[in-house]
């Protein structure tokens, strides 16, 4: 059985929050990769991506989805492109099970518009978080063993929701 749990989603999903939330309530250690290539690297992703351009972050973001997917008892919180390299997500399926976090447009257009930290919603603005939602849903859908919407929920409910899940077994265990 696959002891590690990775979760995938878009931009203001509550990734991070949920995670560290779900990592103590199962006694799991917590990861969130995009605040490890912060700490390799020493600068904010923002920052990486306008020095160094999105092909060679997506190749930092690589290498260190690689690497924590081979930790054992984590709870993991992927950037919102880790769906983009198919690499990324065998590496994640291999020892994950994968829930992806979703929320409406409206919400996550509320969660991030006065957000400036994220390349490629920069400046937030409707069209934009629609065009972000609608541009990436399936390959969410694609990987994930199953979804929770946060919308209107706190992490702690999330976290609860996607514990039951756990528990009850309704995902896809490969």
């Amino acid at each position: 059985m696959k002891q590690n749990v990775a979760l995938i989603g878009l931009s203001g999903t509550l990734k991070t929050t949920v995670a560290r939330v779900l990592a103590e309530s199962i006694n799991k250690r917590y990861v969130d990769t995009d605040e490890l290539i912060v700490f390799e690297y020493g600068m904010p992703i923002k920052e990486i991506f306008e020095k160094t351009g999105e092909e060679y972050f997506r190749k930092i973001e690589t290498k260190t989805i690689r690497s924590v997917a081979e930790f054992s008892d984590v709870v993991i919180a992927t950037g919102g492109g880790a769906v983009l390299n198919e690499n990324n997500m065998f590496a994640l399926k291999e020892t994950c099970i994968v829930v992806c976090l979703t929320a409406s447009k409206k919400v996550l257009y509320e969660r991030l518009k006065n957000d400036d930290t994220r390349p490629l919603l920069c400046p937030v603005s409707h069209s934009r978080v629609s065009d972000y939602v609608d541009g990436r849903k399936g390959l969410y859908d694609k990987w994930a063993d199953f979804t929770v919407s946060t919308s209107n929920k706190t992490a702690v409910q999330v976290s609860q929701e996607i514990i039951k899940k756990l528990n009850n077994n309704w995902y896809k265990q490969n």
